[in-house]
């Protein structure tokens, strides 16, 4: 028997086993019920999010000849045929690859046909913002005045390549990243239905290696359940950290407290520990951002912020690191892990530059804050004497706000009745032959005869 991925036998049908989507489930749905469907929609969002599976539900409640309230039934033909892709009248078109004007003008002049079993032609193009300019050009007319039979469903992960008149002829919906715990609940009744016991530590290190992804969560549970468990005993946090390079919660802490306390040498003892269990560089950076990021929203936020949920981490390894590096280190060690990040890709070696980024996050508790370093200034000023204003303005020490200052008197300046000496500015005093030459024609000495 053949193994189907957990991301398609799970993904939802209808849309009330939407996750995470829920506003945007209820006004599609609204829409189908009460006949009042747009030509063209455009869905926007981050990969994994649902996009597809949504243009699909949306198809299938368009033509489901028994939908109810804008659900689609799940029983009849035309439903299960589009559940299997195999719909004549629901096109999914991969825009990536079909991204040329000639696709364009094929897709123009299909448009014009009916549907043949059902009410609605639906055409389905992921990665619209693939398609160049001419392509868009060219279906432009046809999603301003689509024919009656005929909706299209674009999907793209980057909103800002399509074209203005394209958007200003769709409904365009945002997809927002799943939450932490739409996707710790979805992952739960997955392991339930799967008959697998898996430890809720487990789920949230999935879950966070996810990112908001609930595509990617159900790719990386299935990989955990299919490799990591064995008969009759429990996922737990080991198998996700082995099979995936995840943290565990005790390596947090430890590179954490590591960073607090300036000790290089247990960061880079890390990094080998990580390589060898298999991990990669830029799992590691990842992590460690994640980490580092979630500090800084406890430092300026506080520990019971909202925003913190979505990393799952211990709330005492954070403290300690906000409590000993100052907001400017956390910004200082958050650089140096996204230069890294964007080297690492031309880096011939990136575990040397994973090494020397740490070793010099290992010195960032050295960092003071700007104020701290003024008010150390200040103090010096005061204890030698030198009113801070007066230094600050740069005026020389000693001298009132309303006395009169006069020009400087300039080194080597020249004398009466004798001979200008050599000047700091001048090095080299020039001979009367030089400053002849240059139209200064010194006068002879007095008695010397013409």
């Amino acid at each position: 028997m053949s193994h189907l991925a957990f991301a398609r036998k799970y993904r939802p049908r209808t849309f009330a086993e939407v996750v995470g989507q829920e506003a945007i489930a209820d006004a599609l749905k609204g829409a189908v019920s009460r006949g009042q469907t747009a030509p063209v929609y455009l869905f926007s969002g981050s990969h994994g999010v649902g996009k597809t599976s949504m243009a699909r539900i949306f198809a299938k409640a368009l033509d489901c000849p028994n939908q109810d309230g804008g659900e689609p039934c799940l029983t009849c033909e035309t439903c299960k045929s589009i559940d299997l892709g195999e719909a004549l009248d629901v096109i999914e078109i991969d825009a990536a690859s079909n991204r040329k004007i000639e696709d364009a003008r094929r897709i123009r002049e299909n448009v014009l046909y009916r549907p043949q079993a059902a009410p609605f032609k639906v055409y389905i193009l992921d990665e619209v913002h693939q398609l160049t300019r001419e392509a868009f050009d060219a279906l432009l007319k046809t999603f301003e005045e689509a024919p009656s039979h005929v909706r299209f469903v674009l999907a793209t992960t980057e909103l800002h390549k399509v074209p203005t008149t394209i958007r200003s002829r769709s409904q365009v919906f945002h997809f927002r990243r799943a939450t932490r715990e739409d996707v710790e609940r979805r992952l739960g009744q997955i392991a339930g239905d799967e008959q697998v016991e898996i430890d809720p530590a487990a789920l949230s290190l999935i879950t966070r290696r996810a990112r908001g992804s609930m595509r990617d969560a159900q790719k990386m549970l299935d990989q955990v359940v299919t490799l990591g468990a064995g008969e009759g005993r429990a996922v737990g946090t080991a198998d996700v950290a082995r099979l995936l390079g995840a943290f565990t919660s005790e390596r947090i802490e430890r590179l954490l407290g590591a960073i607090a306390s300036g000790k290089g040498d247990v960061l880079l003892a890390e990094v080998a520990g990580h390589i060898a269990e298999g991990g990669q560089v830029a799992t590691f950076l990842d992590e460690l951002m994640d980490a580092l990021r979630a500090a800084l929203y406890l430092q300026t936020c506080g520990a019971e912020s909202p925003v913190l949920d979505d990393f799952a981490y211990e709330r005492a390894p954070l403290i300690q690191l906000a409590e000993a590096l100052s907001p400017e280190a956390l910004l200082l060690g958050l650089s140096l892990l996204a230069d890294a990040e964007q080297k690492l890709r031309l880096a011939r070696e990136p575990r040397v530059l994973l090494e020397v980024c740490l070793v010099r996050l290992a010195r960032a508790g050295e960092l003071r804050p700007l104020g701290e370093v003024l008010a150390r200034l200040e103090r010096l000023e005061q204890a030698l004497g030198a009113p801070p204003a007066e230094a600050a303005v740069g005026g020389p020490p000693g001298r009132g706000r309303g006395a009169r200052s006069s020009p400087p008197e300039v080194s080597g300046a020249r004398t009466s009745g004798g001979p200008a000496p050599t000047s700091a500015l001048s090095p080299h005093p020039q001979p009367p032959a030089a400053r002849s030459a240059r139209g200064q024609d010194p006068s002879p000495p007095r008695g010397e005869a013409h």
